[in-house]
């Protein structure tokens, strides 16, 4: 027997020859007691499973038993072939008779007293006529596999293409990402400077009116001051009839003088704010800025 069928009948998880294979739903194939050490139970439902070891898809394991799983009639006839290659084919039901025909009814090699009983009026014939055309069934189904094969191979190459537009693909979008991005913190860098220039001449603006209204209050302070020390000196200088002539003439400045005085006050300042608004204006422009 050759290598490749001698590794073909070795299990992947011990490495010797199968004992009791056993078949999971993946298909991949382990020996009885190799799968029993991974048998593991859900947390709901009480229920058995096993991850393949090559495939990690789960199995089912009915009531915890691996006897249970399927066996793979096709690894247990190389097995038995492989320990019985010198030694021609007994029946199981009939002690010392060879199987040397083939029921074509049952699909199943027989021996003579077979046919007597559980064959009997069935359609058979010696095994070695019959095999030159089951093997050509064998034949023109192994055909159709390495047909599929090629198909499946030659579909590998659609993944590799698939896997490189997929990668290429990413690729153009990561350099969008980066271009929006970068357009976008150069948008909002320069929109940064363009809010802090219109609110510092904004505040320049009112610094400066600010300033016009200072110098007028000073010099209405002034002007008010003047004419208090002038009525001052008057009232300490003159004498009484010239106080009383000018009386009349002192109270109307004064009258004058506090009816300004109450208007002599700041002008309120403008508060400044950077709020829900304005953020929104930002947002806005930052989307024109994209669709254009």
């Amino acid at each position: 027997m050759n290598d490749n069928l001698e590794k073909l009948l070795e299990c992947e998880i011990c490495l010797i020859k199968y004992e009791e294979p056993k078949v999971l739903d993946c298909q991949h194939i382990f020996c009885k007691h190799c799968l029993e050490r991974l048998v593991t139970q859900t947390r709901v439902g009480r229920h058995y499973k096993i991850a393949c070891p090559v495939c990690r898809k789960i199995s089912k394991v009915p009531n915890g038993d691996v006897a249970n799983l399927p066996s793979n009639y096709l690894i247990n006839r190389l097995l038995d072939f492989r320990s019985t290659a010198n030694s021609k084919p007994s029946c199981g039901n009939h002690e010392g008779k060879i199987l040397k025909l083939f029921c074509l009814t049952c699909q199943q090699l027989i021996c003579r007293d077979c046919t007597l009983i559980d064959h009997r009026g069935h359609n058979y014939d010696f095994a070695k006529h019959v095999f030159p055309g089951e093997k050509e069934k064998i034949l023109n189904a192994m055909r159709e596999s390495n047909e599929k094969i090629l198909t499946l191979e030659a579909s590998m190459d659609d993944f590799e293409e698939q896997k490189k537009s997929l990668d290429q693909n990413a690729e153009e979008i990561k350099q969008k990402i980066d271009d929006f991005c970068d357009e976008t913190i150069q948008f909002l860098k320069k929109e940064k400077q363009r809010l802090k220039d219109d609110l510092q001449e904004s505040v320049k603006t009112q610094k400066e009116k600010l300033y016009l209204e200072m110098r007028y209050f000073l010099d209405s302070l002034d002007y008010v001051k003047q004419r208090l020390g002038v009525t001052e000196h008057i009232l300490a200088k003159v004498s009484d009839e010239d106080a009383l002539l000018a009386k009349n003439e002192i109270l109307k400045q004064l009258d004058d003088i506090n009816c300004v005085l109450p208007h002599l006050m700041p002008t309120p300042l403008m508060k400044y704010d950077f709020g829900a608004d304005d953020m929104l204006d930002v947002i806005n422009k930052i989307e024109a800025s994209s669709l254009q």
